[in-house]
C-alpha cells in the first residue's frame, strides 16, 4: 500500500468511525510500514506501544489524548462489581449506557473498572 492509499484509507476510515461513535480506535504499523507512521500521527494518533516488529498506535476519537479511557500501555485494570438482592430474591441488573457492552442488550452487574491509582475499596 501506498503512502497516498494508506492516508486516503485512514482519513476515511476516521469519519466512519466518528459518525459510528466509536471510542477507542488502535492501530498497529509493522516495522516494514513504519513510514506511515507520521500520516496517522497527522490525524490524532498517539504512540501506545511497540513489540520487536511493530508499533501499537492509539486515537481516543470523543476528546483527545488527556481524555482517553485507554488503558495506559500493558497494564490491567480491576473491576469492581455490587451484587444486590432484594426480599424478593431480584437481583439489580443494570444496561450500559456507553463502553463496549452499549446497545447490544446485554445485562449485567453494576459496576465498572477501577481508576488507575484508585484504592480497590473506593471503587
Amino acid at each position: 500500500m501506498t503512502a497516498n492509499e494508506f492516508e486516503n484509507r485512514l482519513s476515511t476510515s476516521m469519519k466512519v468511525w466518528r459518525e459510528d461513535q466509536r471510542l477507542g480506535i488502535w492501530l498497529r504499523i509493522s516495522i516494514e510500514e513504519s513510514s506511515l507512521i507520521p500520516l496517522a500521527v497527522s490525524q490524532g494518533f498517539w504512540f501506545h506501544h511497540c513489540g520487536g516488529e511493530y508499533i501499537l498506535l492509539c486515537n481516543w476519537l470523543p476528546g483527545g489524548k488527556p481524555a482517553s479511557r485507554l488503558p495506559p500501555s500493558p497494564s490491567h485494570y480491576i473491576g469492581v462489581a455490587g451484587f444486590i438482592l432484594n426480599s424478593r430474591n431480584e437481583i439489580l441488573m443494570v444496561q450500559e449506557k456507553s463502553g463496549p457492552a452499549a446497545g447490544i442488550g446485554l445485562w449485567k452487574l453494576p459496576g465498572g473498572l477501577c481508576d488507575v491509582g484508585e484504592d480497590i475499596h473506593n471503587g
